[in-house]
């Protein structure tokens, strides 16, 4: 069984998410940041149980960490999603449970590692959102084939559906109290509709010059972020054009501020330059009001709980006067009962309900607000519990709170105060009722603990309000997609007829701004596109999926040249998922590699599509787009390389050492064999390799948590170069010469310049085993010395020269049996850069590898 300090260098090395849970409470042993990231903890979880700290994660640890203990076996999970309560938003991950044995076989913790896969899911549910655009615009271009025939109609039509849209479109901007802005960023004119004028108190005859005009009507503190904003997102690259932001409008000599919710787009040409701006702007102020008072009833709340504590603490005082001294017991009683009655009053007219409950939760007090929000009658509260059969209390989600996850149970089991906790309420008339639940456990002068107090308060209306807003922008979205589509029906008329011919150029310009928007998504978020022709087999790829697959432009791809890139192991995977997506007209979603024609390199993808069918419901064409998943493949490859490495190294020299030692326990009595000693330097030695890959694990772990700090001094280089050759002469009994600026004196870290030197020269002695002798160089070159290392050994390819000082990366072309974890070269660049510094290789194969660094002087 490792210990502590063991497991906690463990997870700092491994390149994921990683903690160690112990013991069956489930205890927090060992965590790395990535993992602290993942769970948006900041604070010492360590030693904590995970019942304490992740019951707000989202997904059921303690149950799961059971099953391990129980089954003794792995439990993986392919998408899993933690609630975030930091950024508000759902994180998805790929997470993985292994239990960890003793020697026995006896479990004692698990392992667990988590992958953050959030954005290959958004890129899923962005192909689907594309799939189903392409779907549309499909069929709604196939559609305009059979239109042509009774334009005249069909124009009447789209007319009739363009003033309805817009009918529903002002219903909606009226309902949400909406307000559009059209800004032509080439010409410099701003159009506002009536309620933006609205909204900025802008008169109907008063012409309005753009953004300059709307920032002066800003308030002084917020035209700054404003600016930013408006320049931020017309920068492609940093914002894609999008612009969200909320300001303060300055018309104090009319009454109070105006807070305004603005959110637009900008579409750029091809050269990526700005060239129209689109948003809405919504008056916001009920709401930052609504917010407002909530942080005041939360204020208010700590307040009366403060003078609650004080009053209690008061009474406690009373009680323990009253026992000490019974001389005086009638007059104290006389005052306790003042004092109570006073408590009773100060309790009885707080604006939210408040309850005291002993140790076990029941309850023995409840004020009036109280009785009121949970509508029972006076005299009938005690001995009841907050889990009270009168009503149910529900999670978020509608689903039933198990007692022990309710804040008052949670507060007397951890000692500690929870805040801002929302319950919902099913009443007895099933209506629902939100509660914001303040509970705090209470003590006794000894610190014994003696129950609790919680406050509470009906939050049903405001959550109300907030769903309304909700609802009123879906509305208006979905009034501006029926827009959008009118729009893209209108655009699709053909220009044939003279009479329509000018509205119909028109709409057919719009339908190509549609097309090139939807190009443009596609190009910035790096997707190839593609269509099947399921009867003909013909494929259309767009550009970046002729590049992706290797292929010429100039090529007319069909179904079978496509399988002819695919890996020979992966043909029958794809052809089975679009089969079924075919049949089932289920969504098509698989992973493969492809082999590229020029290179042969395999490269991994994954395709996401769906099939289209004609009215009577026959698959007529399949519709997908291909993203680049190489680099998440790439980084669980080298994850599962470095698991598999560090096992095979630990176990070379323990198992050298295990057969060593149980030979000397059988010569332990006669102390003179000859193979003592023998026995003695094979065990020093295999204890020496397992320290080095320790020290290896324990610098990276160093480097990671930023604790490795530069002890600098002044020392001759040479002569540090000189003592860490020796040694690597004697024992590879090879010739090192040292040339150079000899008397060259640098101020750096000697101990950490030992071991990037003894690391190169032990790396030349290991892989240059032909090379007869190493040489060592020291020149200068302005403000910097350059070490050189260079062996005549059989050198390294061109292409693997990049990688060399990446973590984990190790080279084995020349037939050499190596060994170690990849970490060598990496800690070296790391202590050279922290010294400001530069590491590099060059080598060409069968003329030996020069290895160096500079330090400044």
């Amino acid at each position: 069984m490792l210990d502590r300090y063991a497991l906690q260098t463990m997870v700092d090395t491994l390149p994921v998410a990683a903690c160690v849970f112990t013991g069956t409470d489930q205890v927090i042993t060992a965590i790395n940041e990535p993992m602290l990231k993942a769970w948006a903890k900041i604070e010492d979880i360590l030693d904590q149980s995970v019942d304490v700290v992740l019951n707000d994660i989202g997904f059921a640890y303690g149950d799961e960490l059971a099953n391990i203990h129980n089954s003794g076996k792995q439990k993986h999970f392919t998408e899993v999603c933690f609630l975030n309560q930091e950024v508000q938003e759902p994180v998805y991950f790929k997470i993985s449970f292994k239990p960890l044995k003793d020697r026995s076989g006896v479990i004692y913790g698990v392992m667990h590692t988590a992958v953050d896969i959030t954005t290959e899911v958004s890129q899923r549910l962005q192909v689907d959102t594309l799939n189903q655009d392409l779907s549309s615009i499909t069929e709604e271009l196939e559609a305009s084939n059979e239109e042509l025939r009774t334009v005249n109609e069909e124009l009447q039509s789209v007319l009739d559906q363009y003033r309805s849209g817009n009918e529903k479109l002002h219903l909606a901007k009226s309902a949400a109290g909406i307000g559009i802005f059209d800004w032509d960023l080439l010409s410099g004119q701003v159009n506002w509709d009536a309620r933006a004028r609205e909204i900025f108190a802008v008169p109907d005859d008063q012409r309005l010059l753009g953004p300059e005009d709307l920032i002066n009507r800003l308030y002084p503190d917020d035209r700054s972020k404003v600016k930013k904003a408006l320049a931020y997102s017309r920068d492609r690259v940093l914002s894609a054009g999008q612009y969200d932001t909320e300001y303060r409008l300055d018309q104090t000599a009319e009454g109070a501020l105006v807070w305004v919710s603005a959110k637009g787009q900008v579409f750029f040409d091809i050269h990526d330059n700005p060239i129209r701006f689109v948003g809405i702007v919504m008056d916001i102020s009920q709401s930052k009001k609504h917010q407002a008072e909530l942080q005041q009833l939360n204020e208010e709340l700590a307040a009366m709980n403060e003078e609650l504590n004080v009053s209690l603490e008061e009474i406690r005082s009373t009680n323990e006067y009253l026992q000490e001294s019974k001389d005086r017991e009638s007059e104290l009683r006389v005052v306790a009962e003042k004092g109570e009655a006073r408590n009773q009053l100060v309790l009885d007219t707080i604006a939210e309900g408040l309850g005291l409950f002993d140790q076990n939760g029941k309850t023995y007090y409840l004020n009036a607000k109280g009785h009121e929000l949970l509508e029972l009658e006076q005299g009938t509260v005690t001995g009841r519990t907050y889990n009270d059969h009168r009503w149910i209390n529900l999670r978020a989600d509608g689903s039933v709170m198990p007692p022990e996850e309710h804040p008052m149970f949670v507060a007397l089991k951890t000692k500690k105060a929870l805040a801002g906790q929302e319950v919902t309420l099913k009443m007895p008339d099933d209506r629902l009722v939100i509660m914001l639940i303040n509970a705090a456990p209470l003590f006794d002068h000894n610190e014994k603990l003696t129950g609790g107090v919680a406050t509470f308060m009906d939050i049903t209306q405001l959550r109300e309000n907030q769903n309304r807003l909700r609802e009123s922008e879906a509305l208006l979205q979905e009034a501006n997609e029926e827009l959008t589509a009118i729009n893209e029906e209108q655009q699709a008329v053909n220009g044939e007829l003279r009479q329509a011919q000018e509205k119909l150029l028109a709409s057919n310009a719009k339908l190509l701004t549609s097309e090139e928007d939807l190009r443009l998504t596609l190009e910035a978020a790096n997707l190839g596109t593609f269509s099947l022709d399921i009867l003909s087999g013909n494929v259309q790829l767009n550009e970046r999926c002729f590049a992706m697959f290797g292929l010429d432009p100039n090529e007319e791809p069909d179904r079978e040249m496509i399988s002819n890139i695919i890996a020979p192991e992966y043909v029958n995977i794809v052809q089975n998922a679009m089969d079924s997506s075919v049949v089932d007209g289920e969504l098509c979603d698989v992973q493969y590699e492809i082999i590229l024609r020029q290179t042969d390199e395999r490269i991994w993808y994954r395709s996401v599509g769906k099939t289209f069918r004609s009215e009577s419901g026959e698959a007529i064409r399949f519709y997908g787009v291909v993203v680049d998943i190489n680099i998440e493949k790439q980084m669980e490859r080298r994850k599962d390389d470095f698991i598999t490495i560090a096992s095979h190294e630990l176990k070379t020299p323990v198992t050298s050492l295990k057969a060593a030692l149980q030979l000397i326990d059988k010569l332990k009595d006669n102390p003179s064999h000859p193979m003592i000693p023998k026995l003695i330097f094979q065990s020093r030695r295999s204890v020496e390799r397992v320290s080095t890959l320790i020290d290896d694990l324990l610098n990276i772990g160093r480097l990671q948590q930023d604790k490795i700090t530069l002890n600098k001094t002044d020392f001759i280089l040479s002569e540090l170069i000189n003592a860490c050759a020796n040694p690597v002469s004697i024992t590879a009994k090879k010739s090192i010469r040292i040339t150079g600026e000899l008397e060259l004196v640098v101020h750096a870290d000697e101990h950490q310049i030992d071991q990037v030197i003894t690391n190169y020269l032990t790396n030349a002695v290991k892989y240059a085993t032909e090379s007869k002798q190493i040489d060592v160089s020291l020149e200068t070159a302005g403000n910097y010395v350059k070490v050189s290392v260079t062996d005549q050994g059989p050198g390294i390819p061109s292409e693997k020269l990049e990688h060399l000082f990446d973590r984990y990366y190790r080279v084995n072309d020349s037939g050499i049996s190596t060994s170690g974890l990849g970490l060598g070269l990496y800690i070296c660049a790391e202590i050279i850069q922290r010294h400001g510094g530069e590491i590099g290789a060059a080598s060409e194969l069968g003329n030996g590898s020069t290895f160096w660094f500079t330090l400044p002087l």
